[in-house]
């Protein structure tokens, strides 16, 4: 699951919990206010160079200083040792509660009344990334050359880069291609025909991690240390009691909160947010309550309530300042529908971006908004041995969102033109030969997508009766009956293709 919000409000006494879960039901607890003022304040601030660095952190320090001293730029090591080997960075959460009668002096006092509940809850992280978002694989600088020579020394039969101009069919197999290897295993580069090629390997930064030992495949080759990874998060919560009369009781309560957060951007030090995987959840729920009790024996119900809740990903502070013709695309790409704003999407095998996927870009930002509205009655009649209670719910559940995509284009390249065989007879490895395809044009698969956006609701409607007979103190009968009806989901403009009832 994956979680996409999180609140928690201290209410005086006890903690509850909020998390936005997808695929899931969650609920939130709030205490009311009392005659008596009482509040609560804390604060709590966290370095990150309080924690032990982690074991890759650790060893590209220790490494970064032996290579100085093996070239003799002492001055260099002993920089590099009064460097921590922690990036910087913190945590500071912050809450407060309040809660008692609302008074104005001179004008109401609400002791017995009117009550109130008040609840603040805020974190501010501004860090570099997690240990799960370290480690990712780029192009080497000689790869970035098209000098894949040094790939040899790997695996002499995987990285061995064939030449896509040299395909013939395999006189051995006359079903199937085959093709000569590159001289020297080095891509002139009169033969770096894509256009975007230039654009998008001065986004990418250079390894920091290549293995000292060149036998070795070029993999986990950045390491982001100083990748930053910013959140900001806020949660109001307020509850209303009215005691107008022991026959009426009111209460109502309004929650909002919003997470905003910025990860994932390798080219922090290049084109500073071109690539953060932005998003945005924030939430708005209230609900009033009427409970009115006309007589001992029987008590009446009444609630409202809506929740609203919205998610957003992937929208990169960078988002407008290029276009799809700013990497080398054709310009009528500027005026398709949501391209505006967008870069095409390279998706090279085995290379990792900051955030998820393989290869260099960002799909179309999408902004979902969930929205649910209930309105209950409920009713408790109790006559001597009898008890009967009976309600009615309705509801209705909406989602709003779509979009997303790639609309200025997703292009995939593996070792598909770049292998010996057409199939796979001779086996071939994914980096480098993803690469040679990309600085060479030749992707493997192509694919425009402008997704249309949608509104769609289900409504639901039930009621229950329900009833209690004690029959003697050893033996209680219950009976009653429930029905719900929920029509599936529809979209307000008839554009769905099907349904569910």
């Amino acid at each position: 699951t994956d979680v996409v919000a999180e609140m928690k409000v201290e209410t005086g006494g006890f903690e509850a919990s909020v998390g936005h879960t997808t695929g899931a039901v969650v609920s939130l607890v709030s205490k009311a206010g009392t005659n008596e003022y009482h509040g609560s304040a804390n604060f709590q601030h966290i370095q990150n160079r309080w924690n032990a660095a982690n074991f890759f952190t650790a060893q590209l320090w220790h490494r970064q200083i032996a290579e100085a001293e093996a070239r003799g730029d002492l001055d260099l090591a002993r920089r590099l040792r009064d460097t921590p080997k922690q990036p910087g960075g913190l945590k500071n959460y912050w809450a407060g509660t309040l809660g008692g009668p609302v008074v104005l002096p001179g004008l109401f006092n609400g002791k017995d009344k009117l009550f109130f509940f008040f609840s603040y809850y805020g974190k501010r992280w501004s860090e570099t990334t997690s240990s799960q978002y370290l480690n990712h694989t780029f192009p080497t600088m000689a790869d970035r050359e098209g000098n894949f020579a040094p790939h040899l020394l790997v695996d002499a039969v995987r990285y061995q880069i064939h030449d896509p101009l040299t395909v013939r069919p395999d006189p051995a197999r006359p079903t199937q291609y085959i093709r000569d290897p590159l001289p020297g295993n080095i891509l002139p580069k009169s033969r770096i025909a894509n256009p975007a090629y230039s654009f998008f390997v001065k986004t990418i930064p250079p390894p920091n991690n290549d293995p000292t030992d060149p036998r070795k495949e070029p993999l986990n080759n950045w390491l982001g240390v100083s990748m930053p990874w910013t959140a900001d998060y806020i949660a109001v919560t307020n509850r209303i009691d009215f005691h107008q009369s022991s026959k009426n009781r009111f209460y109502g309560r309004w929650l909002w909160d919003n997470y905003d957060f910025d990860r994932g951007d390798y080219t922090f030090e290049i084109m500073p947010g071109l690539m953060n995987s932005r998003a945005i959840r924030d939430n708005l729920n209230y609900i009033v309550d009427w409970v009115y009790t006309p007589s001992p024996s029987t008590l009446l119900d009444f609630s409202f309530s809506m929740h609203r809740y919205r998610v957003s990903g992937n929208i990169p502070s960078g988002f407008g300042k290029y276009k799809p013709s700013d990497a080398g695309l054709p310009t009528y790409m500027d005026q398709r529908p949501r391209a505006v704003g967008m870069l095409p999407y390279m998706a090279t095998a085995g290379y990792t971006r900051a955030i998820g996927g393989t290869g260099f870009g960002l799909a179309a930002a999408t902004v979902d908004h969930y929205r649910q509205s209930s309105a209950k009655a409920d009713a408790s009649w109790i006559r001597g041995r009898h008890s009967v209670r009976a309600g009615a719910d309705a509801r209705l559940h909406s989602r709003a969102g779509g979009g997303g995509g790639y609309p200025a284009g997703y292009f995939s390249f593996d070792n598909f033109f770049t292998r010996r065989n057409s199939d796979t007879l001779t086996p071939a490895g994914s980096i480098a030969h993803s690469w040679a395809a990309f600085m060479m044009g030749l992707p493997t698969s192509m694919s425009v997508t402008t997704n249309d956006t949608f509104y769609m609701s289900s409504p639901y409607s039930g009621w229950y009766i329900q009833a209690t007979w004690r029959l003697t103190p050893s033996l209680t009968v219950n009976y009653g009956l429930r029905l719900e009806y929920e029509i599936g989901p529809r979209e307000r403009f008839d554009r769905m293709l099907a349904w569910f009832d």
